[in-house]
């Protein structure tokens, strides 16, 4: 019997979270699942040379490629498209909020399940009043469990229509490298201790708290700060103090190389 096909789509954050997720997920599916990595953040094209899954890139709507009012309906309709061309009957979405393109695939296809991977640790802002009707527009809703959950007291911690999980993460105790062995994979400096900023840029306020960092950083003797992407503004402004030593690394699943860190700042 051939086994059933399941696309995992992601929305675009600042970092690689869902990405990372929506690949921990696929490598626990594929034994009893075919998983097919669909995302609107760019960081998809990491994913297929380090773990082989079939990957799918659909531009977002930041890209500012087509009228806003326009995309919801080609995010359906490329869905709709993939879901056809692989025969998934089952579509996992995994963002803050659902996009409208994804929900609206149940209306061209009622056969597909739709599946809402809703993180917990929500904040208590306008959101949460239409996380009601979100909830019941879809077939389920799983939440990955959170370390922090005893101290989930957003408006997510209440509900009981999802189905909560142990906290997902590709990192395996077993198949991580050593420190030396990871650093050396990183290209960093094996005697000298190393911190991974992984905060994201973007928006003004994202670029503060990356600035922040970096600047709090600037008197640990030797330190070699690990960054996934250059520290720059929009405009291409550095965002990093004079005198860090800077190191950007394009390595994914980072997972792999975690013990080549003593610290690490990233976004909760």
């Amino acid at each position: 019997m051939a086994k059933p096909t399941i696309i995992l789509a992601t929305s675009n954050g600042i970092g690689m979270g869902h990405l990372a997720r929506a690949t921990a997920i696929a490598k626990a599916v594929q034994e009893f699942a075919t998983p097919v990595i669909v995302s609107v953040a760019g960081g998809i094209a990491e994913i297929p040379s380090a773990t082989g899954f079939q990957c799918e890139y659909i531009p977002g709507k930041t890209r500012g490629w087509m009228p806003r009012s326009k995309w919801d309906t080609y995010f359906r309709d490329r869905l709709i498209a993939i879901a056809q061309e692989t025969g998934a009957s089952v579509i996992a979405f995994d963002g803050v909020v659902p996009y409208p393109g994804f929900i609206a695939t149940k209306l061209m296809d009622p056969q597909l399940q739709l599946v809402w991977i809703r993180r917990g640790m929500w904040q208590k802002n306008l959101l949460r009043f239409v996380l009601p009707f979100q909830s019941q527009l879809v077939d389920q809703v799983i939440e990955p469990g959170d370390f922090a959950r005893g101290y989930d007291f957003g408006p997510t911690a209440g509900r009981n229509e999802a189905i909560l999980t142990a906290p997902v993460s590709l990192f395996e105790k077993d198949k991580a490298l050593s420190r030396d062995d990871a650093r050396k994979v990183l290209g960093l400096d094996v005697s000298r201790p190393a911190v991974l900023v992984q905060l994201g840029t973007g928006d003004s306020d994202v670029n503060q708290k990356m600035h922040a960092a970096l600047s709090g950083l600037t008197g640990w003797k030797d330190l070699q700060v690990v960054l996934t992407k250059d520290p720059v503004d929009k405009n291409g402004t550095s965002l990093a103090p004079d005198g860090l030593d800077i190191r950007v690394v394009r390595h994914f699943p980072l997972a792999h190389v975690l013990r080549a860190l003593v610290a690490s700042v990233c976004a909760t």
